[in-house]
């Protein structure tokens, strides 16, 4: 966002070049000027996104800065401050279509709110109109957007969900970037030429970051070209990346995309087959075809019970080994498997409840969220099962509570690195949810809610003692995002960064 500054008083200028730079980290300020002239100089020379102005300057005041670059026509957001609470000026300022009126002095969290809602107009203004409004009815439920018939004048729609690998199950999903469907081939360059002339086609970002969405608008309801597409997509991801393409039922209306996008979503994940590619169609009323609902057999389960009890390890990997082979040549999907670990662990290991030591679904879920097929999942259920046949052992508890230790002194000295959960748990050589269990087992907190702590502690520190920039202290604590920072901060502390800087400076004096 690179944005133009015009005040006639030097130190109102330096105050908000700074709150600027401390509110929005993605802002540039391209040339902060005394006097309109100046401002119009740089406005054409930089052609910036913003300009802000004082209304009352020297020279040439806001007002005629604004009408100038209307004249003009240069294409720039437009924000007026002033110290004059005059009903006049605003009345004149919104004749001239500006974004925003603001009145001195001005907050950082003024300036913050102001910013971002510029830099939504600024991204809709950049990826277009059309595409905004797609985003938005993929994020509904509802039919919103009555009026779109005008921006999208076709008569029929068609919808493609195309998803990398599993779908992900595992609640801690956003600890870790997956890899964006719509980055492993360019697909506009695949499927546009199967397009007749005028007609469209749109990507999306899904709901989950291995997921994106193909939206087709077309003159005609051609079937035939969307099975085709679907098939070149499987054909161009080959074998190295498991796609499963979802096409949705013809649709006559654009305002229908948000609820279809749920019904193909639900549909997915009842229907996608674990470890192998497909292409599934979506219908409201279709019903999982899959006969083998039940793929875990009694005395299956029986014998994986003996196993157990009778400390036959290496029997048990090999039994389980046989019964992966089995579902994978049977099919399953992902929905049935999910349902017969979950049910084999707890049989074998325990009830999962809140009070229990252990907690096998969300084990399983991460297991299935990030195998690619069946031998990365039988690898992580090995590892599953050998640390659960430790927990009877005299010294488990003792290697638990060592290891948590030793967590949480790296949290200590390496709290100013941006590391997430999942990334900790990997230095260990264990996997997110084991590492949640345990550690929560031995400190009654979570390792996000306890790596937090000990970031916002050390910002108090800083706070107190320094003149560094509330920025830069956020990046020193392991924030790349400042507003993030300061809600986590807010969080714990129930007051923000600047406030609590002054609360204590205060204090001092």
């Amino acid at each position: 966002m690179k944005i133009v500054i015009a005040e006639d008083q030097p130190l109102i200028l330096k105050d908000l070049c700074l709150k600027i730079k401390r509110a929005e980290s993605e802002a540039e300020i391209v040339a902060a000027v005394l006097n309109g002239r100046d401002a119009l100089q740089n406005v054409m020379d930089h052609k910036p996104d913003v300009l802000i102005t004082d209304i009352r300057m020297p020279v040439m005041s806001g007002l005629q800065l604004i009408e100038e670059i209307r004249k003009q026509d240069i294409s720039v957001h437009t924000v007026i401050i002033s110290g004059y609470k005059d009903f006049e000026y605003a009345r004149e300022a919104m004749k001239l279509g500006v974004d925003d009126y603001l009145l001195k002095p001005l907050s950082e969290d003024d300036i913050r709110f102001m910013l971002q809602s510029l830099k939504e107009k600024i991204t809709i203004d950049r990826s277009g109109r059309q595409q905004f409004i797609l985003e938005n009815l993929l994020r509904s439920s509802t039919y919103t957007f009555p009026r779109t018939q005008t921006l999208f004048p076709y008569h029929h729609y068609y919808m493609m969900l195309i998803m990398t690998g599993s779908y992900p199950t595992f609640s801690l999903d956003y600890m870790v970037a997956g890899e964006p469907a719509d980055m492993l081939f360019p697909l506009t360059d695949l499927l546009s030429p199967l397009l007749m002339e005028k007609e469209r086609l749109y990507l999306c970002q899904g709901k989950y970051s291995n997921e994106c969405i193909c939206i087709f608008c077309l003159n005609d309801s051609e079937k035939e070209m969307i099975d085709t597409a679907a098939q070149m997509i499987l054909e161009q991801a080959g074998t190295d990346h498991l796609l499963t393409v979802c096409i949705s039922r013809c649709l006559t209306h654009i305002d229908s995309i948000g609820v279809e996008s749920h019904i193909m979503r639900s549909h997915l994940a009842g229907n996608l087959i674990f470890g192998k590619p497909g292409i599934l169609y979506a219908d409201v009323f279709s019903i999982n075809t899959d006969t083998n609902r039940n793929p875990l057999k009694e005395e299956e389960l029986n014998q994986f019970l003996y196993l157990v009890q009778e400390k036959q390890n290496e029997q048990f990997i090999q039994e389980l080994h046989h019964f992966l082979i089995r579902l994978e040549d049977q099919q399953t999907t992902q929905q049935n498997l999910s349902a017969a670990l979950k049910k084999l662990f707890r049989a074998c290991f325990g009830a999962n409840t809140e009070s229990s030591s252990v907690s096998y679904d969300m084990d399983i879920d991460e297991f299935l969220t990030y195998s690619k097929n069946y031998r990365e999942l039988f690898s992580y259920l090995t590892f599953l099962f050998q640390q659960l046949m430790k927990q009877n052992s005299t010294t488990v508890s003792a290697e638990s509570e060592q290891l948590v230790q030793s967590i949480r002194s790296y949290m200590e000295e390496h709290y100013m690195d941006p590391v997430n959960i999942h990334e900790l748990a990997c230095i260990f050589s264990i996997t997110p949810a084991y590492f949640s269990r345990v550690f929560k087992k031995y400190t009654g907190r979570r390792p996000i809610e306890y790596l937090t702590a000990v970031r916002i502690a050390h910002a108090c520190d800083y706070l107190k003692d320094t003149e560094i920039p509330i920025k830069d202290i956020s990046e020193m604590c392991g924030y790349s995002n400042a507003f993030h920072f300061s809600k986590a901060f807010k969080g714990i502390t129930g007051i923000s960064p600047s406030g609590y800087r002054i609360e204590n400076r205060s204090a001092a004096d």
